[in-house]
């Protein structure tokens, strides 16, 4: 059985200028766990932005959220 770290690298493609240098990425969504990789990699990235927001008791929010109805 592939890695993740082979089937990652099997997913994603290069694309090089007139030198040679990798300029671009194409990563294929195709598989299922590429497409989950890449959704965990943006979930953890609107975590990072958002860990200095302001916390919010949950209670209080959803009872704002219910009494608006």
């Amino acid at each position: 059985m592939a890695t993740y770290a082979e089937i990652i690298s099997k997913n994603i493609k290069y694309v090089t200028n007139e030198k040679g240098q990798e300029t671009e990425a194409i990563i294929s969504l195709k598989t299922p766990l590429m497409k989950a990789f890449f959704e965990d990699i943006k979930d953890l990235l609107l975590i990072q932005d958002r860990v200095n927001d302001d916390r919010v008791d949950f209670f209080e929010a959803t009872d704002k959220i219910l009494t608006k109805k």
